[in-house]
């Protein structure tokens, strides 16, 4: 146990700090949303329906579960490759080239998926003049023809849904550049050499 303290740089501690908050954060926001939403209808209601409030001297944050959520497993994702770095370095060439195509792939899914939630929030919105509430919005597939619905089909949040999209673009965006980076990286220890 002290080898491995004595290891530990401030930058590596910090990011293990960064690691365990950002889990328990996490582990924490699932557990109250499962615990306040048992079941759910529509996928993602339970963290869209209800206002997480952190009161701070100066001023109040609120924000949706899915929001803390995402931003804790953002962190947890960038800490985790950085702190995983030297590991990680060690590969080969051509599995972070993979990690770089996978994760570009990843990428251009969830940014269509992205963009095109918020033409749908945008067509709701202008359709409905404004008078609706966003946070409720559960795209039905074949809603101009009930008769077609598939009844296996399960309903989403919207919100939620475009929230879990935009995390995985940031997620693939801030993978990309750290797989680029490993790589340029051994290229200049080798014309070091």
């Amino acid at each position: 146990m002290t080898k491995f303290l004595n290891q530990i740089t401030t930058y590596r501690l910090i990011l293990l700090i960064l690691i365990i908050i950002s889990s328990i954060i996490s582990i924490i926001t699932l557990l109250w949303v499962f615990y306040t939403h048992p079941s759910e209808i529509v996928e993602g209601e339970g963290l869209v329906d209800t206002q997480i409030t952190i009161i701070t001297t100066p001023t109040t944050f609120s924000m949706k579960p899915i929001t803390l959520l995402v931003i804790s497993l953002f962190i947890l994702w960038m800490s985790g490759l950085e702190f995983l770095h030297n590991f990680l370095l060690k590969l080969p060439k051509i599995f972070k080239l993979l990690m770089i195509f996978f994760l570009a792939t990843i990428l251009m899914i969830y940014a269509y998926e992205t963009i095109w939630n918020f033409f749908i929030w945008d067509t709701v919105y202008e359709l409905n003049q404004g008078k609706i509430n966003i946070d409720i919005l559960t795209p039905q597939l074949n809603q101009m023809n009930p008769t077609r619905v598939n009844p296996t089909f399960r309903p989403y949040n919207l919100v939620y849904v475009t929230k879990r999209d935009t995390f995985y673009v940031a997620c693939s965006l801030y993978g990309i550049f750290f797989f680029y980076r490993l790589m340029n990286a051994n290229i200049h220890k080798i014309s070091e050499k």
